[in-house]
């Protein structure tokens, strides 16, 4: 029997009447692609969210798809920063009060600047961590941003969503 899952993210959802599916599965799943499996829907359906810092330390969230991988020189550029590296699992809990494999774009410890690849906004439904790692959130992708308010860039590595006409600039 799988056992519930309530994190601060399915309590807003529910306390806030706002229309999502809640995703349980036996296996944790910390990678896109495991959760791909679990949950059986597309990687590309998967919100990944990625923790990077600048030279100052500063933090930054960045969300794609999770079929898409992130392209640090586009995040400097958007950022004007000279250098970003990947953050550390422990930075990231430390952060996001979230274990690395389970990042989302909710409750932080700390205010940090939240960051959608364009792509997310051409998305239907989107899966993202509830923070547990047994457990999804699948809303639609207006909804999402609507909750996040996030800056927007084109930031994964390949083609860019702006050179995609239907993509809207934001």
């Amino acid at each position: 029997m799988v056992e519930p899952v309530e994190t601060p993210l399915t309590r807003m959802l529910y306390a806030k009447e706002i229309e999502h599916s809640l995703i349980i599965h036996k296996r944790p799943a910390y990678s896109c692609e495991d959760v791909s499996r679990e949950r059986n829907i597309p990687v590309a359906d998967v919100l990944k969210c990625i923790l990077v810092v600048d030279k100052g330390r500063r933090h930054y969230l960045f969300c794609l798809p999770g079929d898409c991988s992130l392209d640090l020189e586009r995040c400097q550029q958007f950022l004007t920063s000279s250098r970003l590296s990947f953050a550390t699992k422990e930075e990231a809990q430390a952060v996001t009060g979230q274990r690395a494999g389970t990042l989302n774009p909710f409750f932080h410890k700390i205010k940090i600047p939240i960051i959608f690849d364009r792509s997310v906004l051409g998305r239907g439904v989107v899966d993202v961590s509830s923070g547990h790692p047994n457990a999804g959130v699948q809303l639609h992708s207006q909804m999402l941003v609507l909750l996040v308010n996030p800056l927007f860039a084109d930031v994964t590595l390949g083609e860019s969503a702006s050179k995609n006409p239907e993509m809207p600039k934001t």
